[in-house]
C-alpha cells in the first residue's frame, strides 16, 4: 500500500529565541494523547518536525499521518502561548492512491487554515 507523499513547509513569521524553539519542539514531539488539555487532532502525534534551518516546520515523514489539518491548528494554538507575536505561512500538499490523500492545506498568518481535496488522478 503506497502511503501519501506530503511536501510543503509552514515558515515562521519572525525568528524564534532558542528557549521558543525548544517549547515548540517538545510539542510538536509530544504525544497529544497524554495531554488532554492539548485541542485534539484525532490522532496521536502532530506529525511535524523542525526544518533544518529551524525557521520553520515540515512533515517528520510519519508514514500513518491524517488530520495535519487538525493537527496544525493544535500547534498553532501552542504558539499563541510560546510565541504569540510569531505566526506560520505557508502550504502542504499530499499526493496519495485515493481522492482522500490529496489536499492542500494553505496556512495564513492571520490563523486561518484552509483544507481543498485535490482529484486523484
Amino acid at each position: 500500500m503506497k502511503e501519501p507523499e506530503i511536501e510543503g513547509e509552514l515558515k515562521f513569521t519572525k525568528k524564534l529565541t532558542e528557549e521558543q524553539l525548544s517549547r515548540l519542539s517538545s510539542v510538536i514531539s509530544g504525544d497529544v494523547m497524554n495531554h488532554p488539555e492539548w485541542p485534539r487532532n484525532n490522532g496521536c502525534y502532530l506529525d511535524f518536525m523542525l526544518n533544518e534551518s529551524s525557521d520553520g516546520l515540515i512533515w517528520n515523514g510519519s508514514p500513518r499521518t491524517f488530520s495535519m489539518h487538525n493537527a496544525i491548528k493544535t500547534i498553532k494554538a501552542h504558539m499563541k502561548n510560546i510565541c504569540p507575536e510569531v505566526f506560520l505561512e505557508g502550504t502542504i500538499t499530499s499526493k496519495g492512491r485515493t481522492k482522500y490523500d490529496n489536499w492542500k492545506i494553505i496556512v495564513k498568518k492571520d490563523y486561518s487554515v484552509k483544507k481543498t481535496v485535490e482529484e486523484n488522478k
